[in-house]
């Protein structure tokens, strides 16, 4: 009996085996430990800048504290019986932009005992930061608010005088600007004043009947204004009108303090639209020369130097048509606005406080945080 031959495989070269299963154990194990080092970065880079976001924070909150100190200072100053030529500058106590800690540079160009005991405090405080400090008078603004619905405030409800008399306010601005530039008055020929203020009597008072006609629109608001940024939200506002319109109002909830001082040309065209240029210019040079100590002295100004206002009617004429917008003269800085911007490393925090002050008499003047906010 013939069986068939049993052939058996030749056995298997099994050499190296074990290094190929090292080199793929290796490779895992490397990505693992690349992936586990990745995770590992990530989480301490997110921890320190949470570190020092917050560092940012509580250094915008000191910068804060500082600027509210200048603040202070100049208010004890201002009244104090100094040489005319010190008066002149003790509005730098606050209007001047600061930084600290104060950059080398600028150490160097004291002389060594002022120098060294400043260089010798910043090193000492060891902040890890720096912040910017920019204060600036919101004192001769027009306040938006003033077409806000506010029963509880007198004479709230004198609403249809009061946005005349922002559609006044706003003519006298713009039209000076597009008689000047051609240009700008081409661009923004399909602005209808009225309309704006319109607008703004709608996002501002809930009461006010929104029959604005644009079906892209953003829902109207029907609340007073947080920010004057808000413009951009209605349907008659663009960029360049927004830009000219900016400097000139505040949003809060008290009068529209225009301090006669510090007033612009603008904002004293618009309040007199019948001065003329030359009386413009002497206006600003007399007011240089000698400033007003009261408002009184500026109604008296006006009834000697502008023959339309020369007498007791035209001037009592013009403090009602005052009292209607809403419009409070001062000679002093009512309002202020503060930005603080604290740096630490790569971390930023912002902040912006409205502050106004409250005079009593010489001897007692305060200060209230209107609202402060974070950004």
């Amino acid at each position: 009996m013939i069986f068939p031959q049993v052939f058996k495989k030749p056995p298997l070269n099994q050499k190296g085996i074990a290094l190929f299963i090292v080199i793929a154990a290796i490779s895992v194990l490397a990505i693992l430990v690349t992936e586990f080092t990745y995770i590992a970065n990530v989480n301490q880079s997110i921890a320190f800048g949470a570190l020092d976001q917050l560092k940012a924070h509580y250094l915008a909150k000191n910068g804060f504290k500082l600027a509210l100190l200048r603040l202070k200072i100049y208010l004890k100053v201002k009244d104090m019986p100094l040489p005319e030529n010190i008066k002149k500058k003790i509005e730098f106590i606050w209007n001047y932009q600061l930084t600290f800690p104060v950059s080398d540079h600028i150490l160097e160009m004291l002389p060594p005992p002022h120098r060294d005991p400043i260089k010798k405090f910043q090193d000492d405080l060891d902040l890890g930061g720096f912040f910017e400090i920019d204060i600036s008078s919101e004192s001769s603004k027009y306040n938006l608010n003033i077409l806000s619905y506010r029963p509880d405030t007198p004479g709230s409800t004198d609403l249809a005088k009061n946005r005349l008399a922002l559609e006044t306010y706003l003519g006298n601005i713009l039209t000076p600007l597009f008689q000047k530039d051609q240009d700008l008055a081409d661009r923004q020929s399909q602005l209808r004043i009225a309309d704006l203020v319109h607008e703004i009597s709608v996002w501002t008072n809930p009461t006010y009947p929104q029959n604005i006609s644009r079906q892209d629109r953003i829902p109207m608001k029907s609340a007073p204004f947080y920010d004057i940024s808000e413009l951009h939200m209605l349907p008659s506002m663009n960029d360049e009108l927004f830009d000219l319109l900016a400097p000139y109002f505040r949003t809060d909830f008290h009068d529209s303090e225009i301090n006669v001082n510090h007033i612009t040309q603008e904002t004293l065209q618009a309040l007199i639209p019948r001065i003329n240029n030359d009386e413009i210019k002497k206006f600003f040079t007399d007011k240089n020369q000698h400033p007003f100590e009261k408002p009184e002295n500026f109604f008296q100004y006006l009834k000697e130097k502008l023959p339309y206002f020369q007498t007791n009617e035209a001037i009592e004429s013009f403090k009602k048509n005052l009292d209607h917008a809403g419009v409070v003269l001062t000679t002093n800085h009512t309002s202020f606005k503060i930005r603080v911007q604290a740096h630490v490393n790569q971390a930023r925090c912002s902040l912006e406080a409205w502050i106004k002050v409250h005079t009593r008499n010489q001897k007692n003047t305060t200060m209230q945080i209107v609202f402060m906010r974070f950004l």
